[in-house]
């Protein structure tokens, strides 16, 4: 039974790490970005352990200001890969913010030719995602990553189309802060997605 607690800034080199092994530089912030940003409550590590021995971790942000999470990262270890351990975690987080509406998952767009792209929508569908923007762009040091922006609920309905901006807002203000240009990506997501409700850059 896989277990999820909720660690300290102090265990987050050993997980950087290994994320700069599963996870492509562009979809990765800076390690100073990822320490600061853990000394604020909403961003939290979540370390996954099963028979004691840690398997795996998750990043969320909580908007506490909407009632919704944001999955930054989730990941199981190379030698626990294939043991059904990812899909648990995602369950147990669930459990462990049990007053959470739901959570808004950053995903890569299908590509045949890339089938783990495929086999990821593929996963997290299997746990309830359900796509709610296909015009998701995830913002980087570099410019703009195009996503599709999928959500788990946990109770309730989905989310209106204002709600989602606004959490997207959120998020880009908090876990963008060092990006000059976030709010002009944030323009480019609202106008593509027929919102009149754009922030000027």
């Amino acid at each position: 039974m896989v277990k999820l607690e909720i660690a300290g800034v102090e265990d987050f080199p050993r997980i950087y790490k290994d994320m700069t092994q599963q996870f492509p530089e562009s979809e990765l912030k800076s390690r100073e970005d990822f320490v600061s940003l853990l000394h604020n409550n909403c961003y939290k590590l979540i370390l996954a352990s099963d028979n004691e021995k840690n398997i795996g971790y998750i990043i969320v942000f909580q908007d506490k200001t909407s009632g919704y999470l944001w999955l930054d990262y989730i990941a199981v270890f190379g030698e626990y890969h294939s043991k059904g351990f990812g899909g648990q975690m995602l369950g147990e987080l669930k459990n462990l913010f049990s007053d959470a509406c739901g959570i808004f998952l950053e995903v890569e767009k299908p590509d045949e030719n890339v089938p783990a792209t495929l086999r990821r929508i593929k996963f997290y569908q299997k746990h309830g995602a359900e796509l709610v923007n296909n015009n998701y762009l995830y913002p980087n040091a570099a410019g703009f990553l195009p996503m599709d922006l999928y959500y788990i609920p946990y109770s309730g309905k989905l989310p209106e189309k204002e709600d989602i901006f606004n959490v997207i807002q959120n998020v880009f203000d908090v876990l963008h802060q060092n990006l000059e240009h976030k709010d002009y990506v944030y323009d480019l997501i609202v106008n593509e997605s027929g919102s009149t409700n754009a922030r000027k850059f």
